[in-house]
């Protein structure tokens, strides 16, 4: 099978879940899993009544399944010698001959399926024979031949000469062109595709091996870690699936010229509404293609018309979410439809073998997927749904009505025009009082599908604090504005983080009211003796903002003198006035700044008594030859006033 072997799995969270009916125009038949342990499948092929899947980490060897009766397959055996590895990942069967590669290190083991529920092997290809121990995937054609890429190593593909299996031979090497090395090789139509990990696709002709040299016919970009590909049965188009960490897509290219290839298609995942890592492998049989989408499960395309592949199938074997490693992912593997089109079989990773009935499949239109972007927001907001439809709209275009459990979330229709399957609308939503998970549904057709939004309640996108500065003593006004309207009376708590000498009293919380973004608040300041940074938060539904702002000292606001003009040898009253009552006993220091000659006493400074905004002191004066201008100045808390009075 098709996937770089992966040491670990991480788990990927969609921005929404997709969720996908089961089946959709494919039923299944029967089911089979042996070995209920998480990774334990990989590839999946059928010869007759039998079904050959192969072994993933979890698990050695190959499972053979009786599926005569195709609703209801049965284990009949498991290939597993004693010394075979996990991971014989590689499985073709021709004739009654199984040819099973062991990416572990077990070479190539060819086996005697005549009587499958008791296989028997015949013999070996390993390195001491001249081949490859590991063998990640090989390929037969109907000549007798295998294929098999070095893959991880070089770009060296071996042909071995298997046409008596019990004495193959190594008839050949060819080595492909890509950078890297040749990860997956496929057989058909006497043409030899081998896809380089590096992304370089070789194309060729293996027309009569044992008599003519294979001629490569042509090299082309088919993209990074190109997959298992397939060719459509006339030989013109190449269906070429790439694994990725995320985002993986299935390409079309026209190789009618594999001198001149070029790319007619490009089956992507937003475009189609696919909730996977990548796709595994694909399938050609008539115009179907047959897609093992990992996470997707089985997507069935009509290609009549290669350009314009249209899905008309799918059947999901993976409803939990997308664990993918380096590429791939939970899901289905492996696709086998050569059994007849009601009897394709697939291999998940963790649920083992499946028989499908896939002769239903149409183009009509069925619901596929209904997500969101994003997924998760605020009620009020609107976000953007996306309507995916399996087949295509008909004539005319269709609407489509998206129906709502929740009522925060409204009923929405949406048009898909004609001959297309997809449509975006807005979907409007209403403020919550509490998170609220929304469940919205699409019915097209008889098919069903459903999608997710989450409303988060409002919450704080500002607080701010006017006037700032404030003047320690006075009062300031915060304000509070939600990024929505409050769904009911919303309380969000206040809190001082720093600076709290300064504050005098804050209310704990702000109500806003029901239908409002916002709330006024009163913040009392102290007359406090330095100027002092205070930050201040609010928060509410686990979001909070904060707010920094200065209260600035209380400090004298005037100075004032009466009498002010006064006959020398007497007495002037000087008065210093702060604008807030000081917190505690302040010292205002005095000084004479000018017309020192016509004073007889000033104190060096006056007490304003703790919650008083003034203190009064005596200025003696002294005989004076002529009128003079006395200037005195009164300082406190890094700040002065000064103020005047005529001596006479």
């Amino acid at each position: 099978m098709k996937i770089l072997k992966a040491t670990a799995l991480l788990l990927l969270t969609f921005a929404s879940q997709l969720l996908v009916g089961q089946g959709i125009h494919i039923t299944k038949r029967g089911q089979s899993n042996p070995n209920p342990v998480y990774n334990s499948y990989s590839d999946v092929v059928g010869e007759g009544n039998y079904a050959y899947v192969s072994s993933w980490h979890n698990t050695a060897g190959i499972w053979i399944f009786d599926v005569s009766n195709p609703n209801s397959p049965q284990y009949a055996a498991r290939y597993a010698p004693a010394g075979t590895s996990a991971n014989m990942q590689a499985v073709e069967v021709l004739n009654g001959i199984g040819y099973f590669g062991d990416d572990a290190g077990g070479g190539i083991h060819i086996v005697d399926l005549s009587n499958p529920p008791a296989p028997k092997l015949i013999t070996r290809i390993t390195s001491a024979h001249g081949g490859y121990n590991k063998v990640h995937d090989l390929t037969l054609d109907e000549n007798g031949h295998i294929f098999v890429p070095n893959y991880r190593v070089n770009t060296d593909v071996q042909v071995w000469n298997v046409s008596t299996p019990s004495a193959p031979y190594l008839q050949m090497t060819l080595r492909g062109t890509d950078k890297s090395s040749v990860h997956d090789v496929t057989v058909k139509n006497n043409r030899l595709f081998m896809s380089g990990w590096g992304g370089t696709e070789d194309i060729w002709d293996v027309t009569n091996m044992d008599t003519q040299t294979p001629v490569l016919l042509g090299s082309f970009t088919a993209g990074v870690h190109t997959q298992d590909v397939s060719a459509t049965d006339a030989g013109n188009f190449l269906i070429c699936p790439r694994e990725a960490l995320s985002g993986g897509d299935v390409r079309v290219f026209d190789i009618s010229n594999p001198a001149n290839v070029f790319m007619v298609a490009d089956l992507m995942e937003p475009n189609l509404g696919i909730a996977a890592t990548s796709p595994s492998t694909t399938k050609i049989m008539g115009n179907l293609l047959f897609v093992a989408w990992y996470q997707a499960g089985l997507l069935v395309f009509d290609i009549t018309d290669p350009t314009n592949p249209v899905m008309v199938g799918s059947y999901d074997t993976w409803s939990g979410p997308s664990n993918g490693g380096q590429g791939g992912g939970d899901g289905d593997w492996g696709v086998w439809p050569y059994l007849g089109v009601n009897t394709v079989l697939i291999s998940d990773r963790t649920t083992g073998l499946y028989v499908l009935d896939c002769s239903q499949v149409s183009s009509q239109p069925a619901a596929y997927s209904l997500t969101f972007a994003p997924a998760t927001l605020t009620g009020s907001f609107p976000s953007t749904g996306t309507v995916h439809l399996l087949g295509v709209s008909p004539a005319g275009g269709l609407t489509v009505q998206v129906s709502s459990g929740s009522p925060s979330v409204d009923p929405a229709a949406t048009f898909i025009p004609a001959g297309t399957n997809v449509a975006n609308y807005s979907e409007t939503t209403h403020s919550v009082a509490s998170k609220l998970s929304a469940t919205l549904s699409l019915t097209v057709g008889s098919y069903s599908t459903t999608g997710a939004l989450t409303l988060l309640p409002p919450a704080p996108s500002s607080v701010v604090v006017t006037p700032t500065p404030v003047r320690g003593g006075f009062a300031a006004t915060g304000r509070l504005t939600l990024n929505a309207p409050a769904a009911a009376n919303m309380s969000v708590s206040l809190s001082v983080i720093s600076g709290g000498g300064a504050i005098a009293s804050m209310p704990s919380s702000v109500t806003v009211p029901a239908g409002f973004t916002t709330a006024n608040f009163t913040i009392k300041t102290k007359a406090i003796m330095s100027t002092t940074q205070v930050k201040i938060s609010a928060a509410a539904n686990a979001t909070s903002k904060s707010y920094i702002f200065s209260v600035l000292a209380n400090i004298p606001s005037a100075l004032t003198f009466s009498p002010a003009s006064v006959t020398g040898g007497g007495v002037t009253t000087g008065t210093v006035t702060f604008p807030a009552p000081v917190s505690v006993s302040t010292t205002v220091s005095l000084a004479v700044l000018s017309g020192a000659t016509a004073v007889n006493n000033i104190p060096p400074s006056v007490t304003v008594a703790a919650n008083s905004t003034h203190a009064s002191f005596s200025v003696v004066t002294k005989a004076v030859g002529a009128s003079t201008l006395v200037k005195v100045s009164a300082a406190a808390n890094g700040a002065a006033r000064s103020s005047t009075f005529t001596v006479k």
